[in-house]
């Protein structure tokens, strides 16, 4: 699925710190968080004592169009998203 069509993380050598994408829609500024929230300093912190390289860190979920959870919430985004699929078939 597009890019722009998912919530993601990934480490930035830059910021050294996690940047976070939020696709388009209703409140998903608020996922981000949510995920920014579970992905902690401590979390971090904790995998780079376990051996493992945080600037390697990628996260992506997918919008579950399908789902009555998803209705409304990417509206402009889940028509692009159903034209799509319609010209598909």
């Amino acid at each position: 699925m597009d890019k722009k069509y998912q919530l993601r993380a990934k480490w930035s050598p830059a910021d050294k710190s996690l940047l976070f994408h939020y696709p388009l829609g209703i409140q998903t500024k608020s996922d981000a968080a949510i995920l920014a929230e579970a992905l902690n300093v401590e979390l971090l912190a904790n995998l780079q004592l376990l051996g493992y390289r945080i600037e390697t860190l990628k996260f992506s979920v997918d919008i579950d169009f399908e789902s009555k959870e998803a209705e409304g919430r990417f509206p402009t985004l889940e028509r692009e998203w159903r034209q799509i699929v319609d010209n598909s078939f």
